[in-house]
């Protein structure tokens, strides 16, 4: 994945070059030649399919005490290093199916956006980065 996600209105990251989002831009946009646009670039966090897994420990508990009232009210009774233990096992599982599937995310989050103002020199698309702004 790119370290990097652009944006031509700063809040759809869907571009992981500068200049697809550029030229996005100026296509979206049908700009004249020496105007000026903003794109927003940002720094991209894509994580792996594991870390979406849940907390199984509480689900445990609540069908437990669902399915059998106040005798499953204290189970599991287990300590915080071994629900640590189970949830690094499921997340190990659930990245592993997701590798054997192509199946982890593609999107992801973004964070320190900050906009780049470039100005059209052609009408094929090239460009000049006048400044970058925070």
């Amino acid at each position: 994945m790119a370290d990097k996600w652009y944006s031509t209105n700063g809040e759809e990251f869907n571009h992981t070059e500068l200049d697809d989002a550029i030229r996005s831009a100026l296509d979206d946009l049908r700009i004249p030649v020496g105007s000026v646009v903003t794109v927003y670039e940002g720094d991209s966090l894509v994580r792996k399919a594991g870390d979406y897994a849940p907390c199984i420990f509480d689900e445990l508990a609540s069908a437990a005490g669902d399915e059998c009232g106040e005798y499953g009210d204290d189970w599991p009774n287990c300590s915080k290093e071994e629900i640590k233990n189970l949830d690094e096992r499921i997340k190990r599982a659930v990245n592993e199916w997701a590798d054997n599937y192509g199946l982890h995310p593609t999107f992801g989050t973004v964070s320190n956006v900050k906009g780049i103002k470039v100005k059209l020199l052609d009408n094929t698309g090239n460009y000049e980065i006048l400044k970058e702004c925070n």
